[in-house]
């Protein structure tokens, strides 16, 4: 009977653990109870690793860490809890910042094309 091949494990070396989703988020500083219709992303680009969770109640949390450990940041918005009028002095703020249009709409949980339509007036 022929046998599957196997992948060995190095001696000395213990296998490696992949973590739950909760788990990865709460290492990159997203907390609390993370439900299946919750959304999530997690991005990489130029050694800055930013993981957001937006939460079916609309709460948006976004955590942005550098790989080299020299930088952390973790936010977290309700946009119930402001006017539309608040949020988008938020978004000028935000613009102002030095913050691309993407990286606005993420935090604030509106589309790019809403934090354009602001910028613009």
């Amino acid at each position: 009977m022929a046998q599957t091949p196997s992948k060995r494990q190095a001696p000395g070396k213990p296998p490696a653990t992949i973590p739950s989703v909760p788990e990865a988020l709460a290492s990159l500083g997203i907390h609390g109870r993370i439900t299946p219709s919750d959304a999530f992303s997690v991005e990489y680009s130029d050694g800055l690793l930013v993981a957001t969770v937006r939460k079916k109640s609309g709460t948006i949390q976004t955590s942005r860490h550098s790989v080299d450990g020299s930088f952390q940041e973790t936010s977290s918005f309700d946009p119930d809890g402001v006017s539309k009028e608040q949020r988008n002095s938020l978004i000028k703020r935000l613009a102002e910042g030095r913050m691309t249009q993407s990286e606005i709409a993420r935090r604030t949980g509106v589309s790019q094309a809403t934090v354009s339509n602001v910028l613009r007036k």
